[in-house]
């Protein structure tokens, strides 16, 4: 079983900083290595839709996603029996379960709905047209961002805790 993680090399390739546990791709030609694939996530992944759509299986639920919508996937989730259209496009945020709990612990959330949040495999939403275009700007943010200087590195701390409420706002 393959094995995702922030230490893969394509994890290292797509960093944002050699010392960020924030992973970000748009690059549709890694899912080849991942088709008909058995593969465990170790950390959280949020992937926005942009088109075509996709199919697998996550703890022996199939999942269908597709343009407009989100699914984020929760750390050591085991994925498999992947299949995307030749259409698919997507924008991927891959946080370690470090910088998840870092973040989380900011964000100043309660106790039970922290609990909850690791609690979950998997969850799957269709954000409104705005709400989808607020993540990819952020996505696009946080991309602009991977030069290595202390200055760039506090500013993917503070979008990241920004985009972390987002999230939150957009879950209520």
């Amino acid at each position: 079983m393959k094995i995702i993680s922030i230490d893969t090399s394509t994890a290292k390739r797509t960093r944002l900083s050699e010392q960020s546990g924030i992973a970000l791709t748009r690059d549709t030609s890694y899912l080849a290595n991942l088709m008909n694939q058995e593969f465990l996530v170790e950390g959280i992944s949020l992937v926005l839709i942009e088109s075509g759509c996709a199919n697998f299986m996550i703890k022996a639920e199939e999942c269908h996603i597709e343009a407009g919508e989100i699914i984020i996937v929760n750390y050591g989730q085991c994925v498999k029996n992947m299949m995307v259209s030749p259409t698919f496009q997507f924008r991927a945020f891959f946080l370690s379960r470090e910088v998840f709990e870092s973040l989380l612990s900011r964000l100043e959330l309660n106790w039970s709905l922290r609990s909850g949040i690791f609690s979950f495999s998997h969850l799957k939403y269709r954000p409104s047209e705005r709400e989808f275009g607020i993540i990819c700007h952020y996505f696009d943010l946080l991309d602009s961002k991977r030069q290595q200087t202390r200055q760039q590195q506090l500013g993917i701390d503070a979008l990241c805790e920004a985009f972390g409420y987002e999230m939150l706002d957009q879950m209520e």
